[in-house]
């Protein structure tokens, strides 16, 4: 399977490696683009979580596996990934799909499920990690201390300077999950991401 955009759709060689499709208004919703992970992988979902803004489409896929920069690890499987593809549109009409930039979670760990949610602003956007394992509390905490599995995080992102605060729940007991919330779509507004409770397994937090 052909990464990037405009790829072989035809090619169904890796299972549930996942794609995302672009309709354009002024084509009269005909279909735009066909857009892939850079680097297909089978069973990664990449698509799993979408969400557009102006001229930016966000792609999540929460089970891409990722390599260790220590070789003593190795693959971190189901870590996660996603995605900012960005298009132009040229004065002859028509809409041109760039390729696109990749984005992991500053501590990104096996399993984390980094892209399980999206949702954007025209200034930011943000990635939840669903199973994301610090025992950080709020705004800023310590990413590295993983000794409470599966308490999720999400990791905000502004479009113009690449900011990147990480923000926790408290580890959950309860067997809720934060979800965005808006309409039932995702979203982020200026300055505030809402999230709201959701049933879920004990222990997990994500958006």
């Amino acid at each position: 399977a052909i990464g990037g955009v405009g790829g072989q759709g035809t090619d169904n060689s890796l299972s549930s490696a996942g794609a995302a499709y672009v309709f354009s208004p002024a084509d009269g919703w005909q279909q735009s683009a066909y857009l892939k992970a850079p680097s297909p992988q089978i069973l990664s979902l990449f698509g799993y979580s979408v969400a557009a803004e102006s001229q930016l489409v966000f792609i999540g896929e929460p089970d891409r596996d990722l390599e260790s920069s220590d070789p003593m690890i190795g693959t971190l499987v189901k870590a996660g990934a996603a995605y900012v593809f960005t298009s132009e549109l040229p004065s002859n009409g028509g809409e041109v799909w760039q390729s696109a930039t990749s984005v992991i979670g500053s501590n990104f760990g096996a399993g984390d499920n980094f892209g399980f949610s999206i949702a954007a602003s025209p200034n930011r956007f943000a990635v939840g990690a669903l199973a994301e394992a610090s025992d950080a509390d709020g705004i800023g905490g310590d990413a590295t201390d993983d000794s409470a599995p599966c308490a999720g995080a999400a990791y905000f992102y502004d479009i113009y300077t690449n900011l990147t605060p990480y923000c926790t729940s408290e580890p959950n007991s309860t067997g809720a999950r934060a979800s965005i919330s808006w309409g039932g779509s995702n979203f982020v507004d200026l300055n505030a991401l809402e999230l709201s409770a959701a049933s879920m397994p004990p222990g997990q937090f994500g958006f």
